[in-house]
């Protein structure tokens, strides 16, 4: 947002780093350099860029081609190999349902529909599994 990353340019490159990043390290050094420069964000709307940037580096590396919100009811996930996918969900199984071979349902709470907490939920539902390199703690503290 502006209030954190005044400039405009460097709002700019923020987001290209952030959301060029080819692979975790990449990632883990935009996100380092953001948090060197500006101290780490406080409000959620500042950490957005940071959780969106990294749920898309984790999704990807499950495979996982599309998301989709279903509002008030949870979100769509279709993948090439459900495996991965299903094991790291395994702690909200009671909340997954398999819609055919590439594609799941999770159900959400309404509370984790919510447009301030949807993106933290889904990047710390996923860190929690994945845990190591894809460490979310430097930023959801």
């Amino acid at each position: 947002p502006e209030w954190f990353v005044p400039d405009r340019r460097q709002r700019l490159e923020m987001y290209r780093n952030l959301f060029g990043a080819t692979n975790i390290a990449e990632l883990r050094r935009a996100i380092t350099e953001l948090l060197d420069r500006y101290g780490p964000p406080r409000e959620l709307e500042a950490k957005r860029p940071l959780l969106v940037a990294w749920l898309r580096m984790a999704l990807s590396r499950l495979r996982v081609r599309e998301l989709k919100l279903s509002p008030g009811e949870g979100v769509y996930l279709e993948c090439d190999e459900l495996v991965a996918l299903n094991a790291l969900l395994k702690p909200v199984e009671h909340r997954v349902r398999l819609i055919d071979p590439t594609r799941i349902f999770w159900k959400l709470h309404a509370a984790e529909m919510r447009d301030d907490t949807l993106v933290e939920t889904l990047a710390r539902t996923l860190a929690q599994r994945q845990g190591g390199e894809m460490d979310l703690s430097d930023l959801l503290p």
